[in-house]
């Protein structure tokens, strides 16, 4: 823990960026130490200014935006094998909730079902606290398959999308390790998803179609070979089995079914006026 469990100004203005670049998320000064802690560091040593496991800590739950830290994203790199980092989902609150099929309609402006085929590394951020530990974002290229849904507003995403996700953790002197969360998709390259995204390029109302974020930790779904469930989460082969969805989740009630139902059920919904983010 901080000495004195306080806050320095270094968190504040890590804090205040995350607020800043993800829309997709809210932090509070008093989670830095639970990130901190969700990220099972054996030493539980502070990071200032969030560090490399509270960054990943960060990041990943949502995984949908703009890493905002700097440097111009690199040409897209081949599969980078290696160890696997399962973290707990840190506890913070997301935006825009996703667990329910009413929470898709409210919430998101699209559904589509897409595969991803490239990744690229988008910056580093070091940690603050001597360590050498370095966070890479990551950034995927989506082919979107089908639009299984959309609210009919702005530009629907019918090629590639790009979105931020789960990246990789450098340490010293050993392999690049690639970071995921427990039952939330890490988006690995040749996996397909269904996915909840929502346009987030003009602030309130969807629009310019080039904007495009997963809604949430339970707006991606494994879905290869057209099945639910079936596919990546977590880094790691999954199966349909019902206990890696959220309890009551609306994907837990689609686990092992076709994709093609996801479909009927978005389209025969009642609809739903949009909730707008605060501007």
């Amino acid at each position: 823990m901080h000495p004195e469990n306080q806050t320095t100004d270094a968190d504040r203005e890590f804090i205040a960026g995350l607020k800043d670049s993800y829309r997709g998320i809210e932090v509070s000064p008093v989670d830095v130490d639970v990130l901190h802690a969700s990220a099972r560091r054996t030493d539980h040593r502070r990071v200032a200014v969030g560090g490399a496991a509270l960054l990943a800590a960060a990041a990943v739950t949502v995984a949908v935006v703009t890493m905002p830290w700097g440097g111009a994203p690199t040409p897209p790199s081949g599969p980078v094998a290696g160890p696997l980092v399962v973290q707990e989902q840190p506890a913070i609150s997301e935006a825009w909730p996703s667990r329910s099929r009413s929470d898709w309609m409210r919430y998101a402006d699209v559904v589509v079902v897409a595969k991803v085929t490239a990744e690229h590394e988008t910056g580093t951020y070091g940690a603050g606290d001597g360590s050498g530990e370095v966070a890479v974002g990551r950034e995927v290229d989506l082919e979107v398959s089908e639009v299984l849904w959309s609210r009919g507003l702005g530009e629907a995403p019918t090629e590639v999308v790009g979105v931020s996700t789960a990246g990789w953790l450098d340490r010293p002197g050993q392999e690049r390790a690639r970071i995921a969360v427990d039952g939330v998709p890490r988006l690995e390259l040749d996996h397909s998803y269904v996915l909840a995204l929502r346009d987030t390029d003009n602030c309130g109302d969807a629009g310019g179609g080039s904007g495009w974020e997963v809604l949430g930790s339970s707006a991606a779904w494994p879905a290869d070979s057209g099945t639910v469930g079936v596919g990546e989460s977590g880094g790691r082969q999954v199966d349909g089995d019902a206990d890696q969805a959220v309890p009551g989740s609306w994907e837990q009630q689609m686990m092992n079914r076709p994709v093609s139902e996801v479909r009927q059920a978005l389209r025969a919904a009642e609809p739903a006026d949009r909730v707008s983010d605060p501007c």
